[in-house]
């Protein structure tokens, strides 16, 4: 046997193995691998749409791995998926693929276009399913939290309601005679003070001081008492004296 002809013999051989050593990743592979992965880090009901699908990839190495992550972006709406290669811990090569994460849940919506200023009632919400743009939305559990709550911004029929549009029916109003509750670790002093301004449950407001002109930041609570952190009281030395 001549040198030429077992060189071409032995190439037969051993390009068949060299083929077998490669790691070989399609695309429709790692397309399914980016849906299982942002599947798996999303909650609830939802659809993943790869916006681009990847190309196929091939190395010479075998025992290539495929690792994903998030690059940008958060788990709703639109985001970037890493694809990083590796061989032994290094780095061959990184791709990133957009996708889009779209959510849906049974939540209630707006039965009619209610505006500014409208006082919220559970007969004006219905329990419907729609994708959703945000986490910030009212799920079925809290329409009981919502009811009697003022509508801050324009809300249009069919459309999921979220916190930001609603604000607290105001019980304090600028001029009101209000009662602190001064908070100092586990000390609870009391006394008085005039708002400021009209303020809800769950809101800061400003107000002064009776007798001494100083004006504070409290928290609404739910029985008009304001709440105030004794660290908000600059230059106030807090004692059982204070009125």
């Amino acid at each position: 046997m001549n040198i030429r002809l077992f060189n071409i013999m032995l190439l037969a051989i051993l390009f068949p193995l060299q083929m077998l050593a490669q790691s070989s990743f399609s695309g429709s592979r790692l397309e399914q691998a980016c849906k299982q992965f942002a599947q798996s880090k999303a909650s609830g009901e939802t659809e993943i749409v790869v916006l681009n699908k990847p190309a196929d990839r091939s190395f010479k190495q075998s025992g290539v791995e495929a690792k994903f992550s998030i690059e940008s972006g958060k788990l709703i709406g639109y985001c970037k998926i890493g694809i990083t290669f590796t061989y032994k811990n290094k780095t061959l090569k990184k791709v990133i693929i957009p996708v889009q994460i779209k959510h849906f849940a049974h939540v209630p919506v707006a039965k009619r276009d209610m505006r500014k200023g409208e006082n919220l009632q559970s007969s004006d919400l219905e329990l419907k399913r729609v994708e959703l743009n945000s986490t910030d939305y009212i799920n079925s559990k809290q329409i009981n939290e919502i009811e009697g709550l003022i509508v801050k911004n324009y809300i249009g029929k069919g459309l999921p309601i979220s916190k930001k549009q609603l604000q607290a029916t105001k019980i304090v109003h600028r001029g009101d005679q209000v009662e602190l509750t001064v908070v100092s670790g586990s000390v609870r002093i009391r006394s008085y003070a005039t708002a400021l301004q009209d303020a809800g449950p769950g809101e800061t407001i400003r107000v002064k001081r009776d007798g001494r002109g100083s004006i504070l930041h409290g928290l609404v609570a739910m029985d008009g008492t304001i709440l105030i952190n004794s660290s908000n009281i600059n230059g106030t030395r807090i004692n059982s004296r204070m009125k």
